[in-house]
């Protein structure tokens, strides 16, 4: 009886070993990249902030730009089920401080909001 026991317990701390070292759905340097990609990409967008860009700080997910002026993004909604394993959410827009930039967003969304599938589209 003690070398069942004694079994189960050396099988149940060998499986949360492997299972505690279990690897990520995406490592941190690769979701670094796409971070930083979202940020960059935002710059493109928006290059009046790149000709002030003081700094870009992944852990506050944060673009410094001007005297104070800032760029917040946070981590979109989840599509997984709950308890699935899969890469985390990609980052989007938050907020800023800087009012121009604000305005822009506004314009930005109110022309994507009414944009026609058509607008591209050349008649002959």
């Amino acid at each position: 009886m003690k070398k069942i026991v004694f079994m189960w317990v050396v099988f149940l701390m060998t499986t949360f070993v492997f299972v505690g070292t279990a690897p990520a759905a995406l490592s941190s340097a690769n979701q670094n990249i796409r971070d930083l990609d979202v940020m960059v990409r935002f710059i493109w967008d928006h290059k009046f902030i790149a000709y002030r860009l003081r700094s870009i700080s992944l852990d506050e997910r944060t673009i410094y730009y001007g005297e104070n002026y800032k760029v917040v993004f946070a981590r979109g909604k989840r599509t997984l089920p709950p308890g699935a394993v899969g890469p985390a959410p990609a980052l989007e827009f938050k907020s800023t401080n800087d009012p121009k930039l604000s305005l822009v967003i506004i314009e930005e969304r109110e022309r994507s909001r009414y944009k026609s599938p058509l607008v591209n589209h050349v008649c002959d």
